[in-house]
């Protein structure tokens, strides 16, 4: 078979390496040569009916940047010598899949359909349409590629199980997310996990089972998870990655963590979800230096952000650091989204950090209304109400704040706070 020569240590005459590990000669494959991309195209073809077989055999040869590169400059040109336009689209989008592109391989895909009927460009549209979570197009598709037909024949019935399997993941996964938000990560965990059984290619699932293992403080439980998310995520999600280190943070596993943010960014440069958490984590490690870093790297990979504005400029508030630009961050965050709670909050603390405590005031009462059972806006509102000379809503503020916190530290500070305000009284 060609892809057992292509694995060997010889290369056949005319053909060039694609793009075989540690191979620096595949960063040239394919630029204009006909028998290269004749050489992909058989390959691509042959791992495409291997997956018809098994939608979740791993892919032996780590060739996409290229492959799609050399497949994008052959259909550009009117014609690629004589080679059809549906085998370039086709190939194009099984590379793309591979990838982890699965919007640009359905396009790639359908593409290659309006050229005619090809059952393995078909099979693939719907392991695409799988991935993005479009089952009722998934059905449509199959369908589609049934009536079509083509050549060579592929058999398409086995998607059909496929897509009810996603189907019935998706409900265990919806019930998931319903559990956690009930804090039930135990429940949720297990749902999460009889979901990727069903759908053992979505990593996703295992990484939020993950998730919910970290908050539970099970770690070996968490890192057993994120590492099969590793495994079977799509190679363009950091979020199993992220996972990892969120789990390496919480046991102080400082350099580890690191590591895996590094791999979080690598697998996607602009990741936000990535950088915040290592933010976080910088935080709680106490390293300020390497946590203003990445805020600033936030900030100019999404300026106006919100999330990016507020956390940056909450941040510098805490560290009493360029107050008024911190404060213009934040009133930016609140432009953006006016009613959230948590840029509400950042503003307030802001103002009376800046002695504006009738404006703080007023802010914190709207942070409070959206978002009334929040511990720290509560313990922010009652120290802004005691610096307007109002005691009885501090007190109020403070008390309805140890009904709720799981904070030992904070609760320990507020009873003090709460203890100074009821001697002072006595004191009147």
């Amino acid at each position: 078979m060609l892809l057992l020569t292509l694995l060997s240590s010889s290369v056949a005459l005319g053909q060039r390496p694609i793009n075989l590990p540690g191979n620096e000669q595949s960063i040239a494959f394919m630029a204009d040569d006909k028998d290269d991309l004749m050489v992909l195209l058989r390959t691509l073809r042959e791992q495409e009916y291997s997956r018809a077989k098994n939608p979740n055999a791993p892919a032996p040869l780590d060739m996409w940047p290229y492959a799609v590169g050399a497949l994008n400059r052959a259909i550009a040109l009117s014609d690629y010598h004589g080679l059809s336009k549906q085998m370039l689209n086709g190939a194009l989008g099984y590379a793309l899949f591979m990838e982890g592109r699965f919007t640009e391989a359905a396009v790639a895909d359908r593409k290659a359909l309006t050229y005619g009927g090809s059952p393995s460009v078909s099979y693939n549209l719907v392991l695409t349409d799988i991935k993005v979570a479009s089952l009722d197009g998934a059905r449509t598709d199959l369908q589609q590629g049934i009536q079509l037909g083509g050549k060579p024949s592929v058999d398409l019935t086995p998607l059909s199980g496929l897509i009810d399997n996603a189907a019935a993941a998706a409900k265990l996964s919806a019930h998931a997310a319903d559990l956690h938000s009930q804090t039930d990560c135990g429940g949720s965990a297990a749902d999460y996990v009889a979901a990727a059984k069903l759908q053992p290619d979505n990593g996703r699932l295992f990484a939020n089972a993950g998730l919910c293992m970290l908050e539970r403080s099970d770690y070996d439980l968490a890192v057993k998870y994120f590492n099969l998310a590793v495994q079977r995520s799509s190679p363009l999600d950091p979020l199993p990655h992220i996972g990892l280190a969120e789990t390496e943070c919480h046991r102080k596993r400082w350099d580890n963590a690191d590591g895996e943010y590094a791999l979080a960014i690598d697998t996607d440069p602009t990741s936000l979800q990535a950088r915040i958490s290592h933010a976080e984590c910088l935080k709680r490690k106490g390293d300020w230096t390497e946590q203003e870093a990445v805020l600033k790297d936030m900030l100019k990979i999404a300026p106006d952000n919100p999330e990016v504005l507020n956390g940056y400029g909450y941040e510098l508030i805490l560290h009493g650091e360029r107050l008024p630009e911190a404060l213009s961050m934040i009133q930016r965050a609140v432009t953006a989204s006016p009613t959230n709670g948590s840029y509400l909050d950042s503003l307030a603390w802001a103002q009376f950090k800046m002695g504006q405590l009738a404006e703080a005031m007023q802010s914190i009462q709207a942070a409070s209304h959206d978002t009334p059972k929040n511990p720290t806006i509560l313990e922010h509102y009652g120290d802004i109400a005691l610096a307007n000379h109002d005691s009885a809503s501090a007190s109020a503020a403070w008390s309805a704040l140890l009904k709720i916190s799981t904070d030992p530290e904070q609760k320990a500070r507020v009873q003090k706070k709460l203890g100074a305000l009821g001697s002072a009284r006595a004191a009147k």
